[in-house]
Formats: structure tokens, sequence, C-alpha cells
């Protein structure tokens, strides 16, 4: 994902919002949430990533999630993070 992104679009890893990580952080404040299956099955998971969407949002972060089905899937993974740079591309010519 990261080299098809950085073709067009800047973004950090492992950026910090609040007291949060996230995945990818695109201009915009667009953030980029991987769900794979061994962390997010894990109890507490989903209520745990509920409360980080809740406080992104909070912050003015939209917050697209790209499950591990579709990171594996070439051709969704490509639709994916070509709408999450449209989107972000978007953001930043407004």
């Amino acid at each position: 994902m990261a080299a098809c992104l950085s073709e067009r679009t800047q973004f950090e890893t492992e950026a910090k919002i609040g007291r949060w990580v996230v995945d990818f952080l695109l201009p915009g404040r667009i953030v980029i949430e991987t769900d794979g299956t061994y962390w997010h099955s894990r109890p507490g998971a989903k209520e745990r990533d509920q409360r980080k969407v809740t406080a992104l949002v909070s912050h003015g972060m939209t917050v697209l999630r790209i499950s591990e089905v579709v990171m594996s899937d070439g051709p969704r993974l490509r639709q994916f993070v070509e709408s999450a740079c449209r989107l972000s591309e978007s953001r930043r010519s407004t």
C-alpha cells in the first residue's frame, strides 16, 4: 500500500493523534486503519477500535478501515488506495 500511495500522496505511518497511533495519516485529515485478522479478532478489539474511531472523529479525522482480506486482494487493495488518495486530494484542494 505504501508504494502506491507515495506515488501521488505524501503520508505518515504510525502517526500519533491525541493518545492514539494510527496506521496511515494522509493529508486532508484522512486516517487509514488496517484490520489484520489476528489483532482484530482478539477479545475487546472491536470495542477498542470503536473508542479509537470516536476519538479520531472528535479530532476532525475521517477514518477508513481496510481488512486483511482486502489487503491481500491486489485489485481490491488498489481500488481502496485509489479511493483514499482521491478523497485526500479532494480535501486538500478545498
